[in-house]
């Protein structure tokens, strides 16, 4: 009993090595993908660009009387033109996690600073 129990996992074992390898060369024989070619403008730049323009210092936009919300506005423009024109350009990246990486690297480096 012990000996065909034996045999059996012998057996088993090669099997799974013979399925691994197989696995292994069939992965290999495949062409890698072909990468996709990113608009030119891609409007995530815009983003970016949009993002590093925000001043550093920003308080909670909800306590700011409105004179002072229309002048943060205001100084802002800049970024609020470069967002719009990233929203109106094709956005593509390699990944969805790259955008949230990038966005909450940004994000947080930028309140971090003051």
């Amino acid at each position: 009993m012990r000996r065909a129990f034996a045999r059996f996992l012998v057996v088993l074992s090669g099997a799974v090595a013979l399925a691994l390898v197989l696995l292994v060369v069939m992965t290999l024989r495949q062409p890698p993908p072909t990468p996709s070619a990113f608009p030119n403008p891609n409007g995530y730049d815009a983003f970016v660009k949009a993002a590093w323009l925000l001043p550093s210092a920003i308080s909670d936009f909800r306590a700011l009387p409105p004179p002072e919300l229309r002048a943060l506005l205001a100084s802002n423009s800049i970024s609020l033109n470069l967002v719009r024109t990233g929203l109106a350009a094709p956005v593509w990246l390699a990944n969805a996690a790259c955008l949230w990486y990038s966005l909450l690297t940004c994000l947080t480096e930028r309140i971090w600073r003051f």
